[in-house]
């Protein structure tokens, strides 16, 4: 998955490794690490997807909303694994 809705365009790779793209992470930076080793991640609750076709005029045009929610955080176990990369040069 690219990440982006829709698309059916393959991840982007860095040394073999996929990428996430995020808005909270700087231009020039990445969080590099070992996830598995160092992190646990914590569900509060599963996937939930909820389709509706009462989204103001969505039944008269034959379309549905679909709403996909996820909550859940990393725990860092252990800090050591991970690291900052900086002054990355984007690609050309």
């Amino acid at each position: 998955m690219s990440g982006q809705p829709l698309s059916a365009s393959p991840a982007p790779l860095l040394w073999g490794r996929q990428l996430v793209v995020s808005p909270a992470m700087p231009a020039a930076q990445a969080l590099v690490g070992a996830y598995a080793v160092g992190g646990t991640l914590y569900w509060r609750h599963r996937l939930r997807l909820m389709v509706s076709n009462s989204d103001l005029d969505d039944f008269t045009r034959n379309l549905s909303t679909v709403r996909v929610e996820l909550r859940a955080a990393l725990v860092v176990d252990v800090p050591a694994v991970f690291g900052l990369v900086t002054d990355l040069v984007p690609p050309v």
